[in-house]
């Protein structure tokens, strides 16, 4: 599964689109032929894809670049039963651990619903903080709440963020919440919806 691959196809059945609307694929792939592999939007759209369901544990990729399916992942394409695909998602995402540079493991879909629940009417892009955290303890939670606080100029500038990357930060998470129905989103703000017990593995 090598990245160009991946973001074909992502591009080809519509998950990933041109640059411009009126822009074919054909045309878009010739375009990006002319960058560097490292500068082609449709690779990184496929490093970004594999890199995610790596995380949430639904995929393994060996060094030959073969995939293959984790039985949670198989579970998950076979059931009929949109409730409990709906928790098998959660509980994937729950699941998802993110390595600091500390060498310590966050669990930011956990601390994004902790986020709004403590924070409710939170700005959506403010929710890049549940990715900053270097590990889950109570500290490093009360540092990325506290700096919920600051403006989205003022986090941005305290993490030395670019905009790009501001805005990267907030594309996946906030909607796979919405879509479990475990947020919702106001215009510019989210709340939480219900609440999600959050426990340690």
């Amino acid at each position: 599964m090598r990245d160009e691959n991946l973001g074909e196809r992502l591009l080809r059945n519509q998950v990933i689109f041109p640059n411009t609307p009126e822009q074919t694929i054909e045309e878009y792939l010739g375009e990006q032929s002319e960058k560097t592999p490292a500068n082609r939007g449709y690779y990184t759209a496929g490093r970004e894809t594999r890199r995610f369901f790596e995380l949430l544990g639904l995929l393994t990729v060996a060094d030959d670049k073969s995939a293959y399916l984790s039985p949670f992942a198989i579970l998950l394409l076979s059931t009929d039963s949109e409730n409990i695909r709906l928790t098998l998602w959660r509980d994937s995402l729950l699941r998802m651990g993110v390595e600091g540079n500390d060498g310590e493991i966050s669990h930011p879909y956990r601390i994004l619903l902790k986020l709004v629940q403590d924070n409710p009417g939170l700005e959506t892009k403010k929710l890049m903080l549940a990715l900053d955290a270097e590990n889950d303890s109570i500290e490093e939670y009360q540092r990325v709440l506290s700096l919920s606080n600051s403006t989205f100029e003022g986090i941005r500038e305290e993490l030395n963020l670019t905009i790009h990357k501001a805005r990267n930060a907030v594309k996946i998470l906030p909607s796979l919440a919405e879509q479990l129905g475990d947020i919702e989103r106001r215009g510019n703000n989210t709340y939480p919806i219900g609440q999600i017990i959050v426990t340690e593995d």
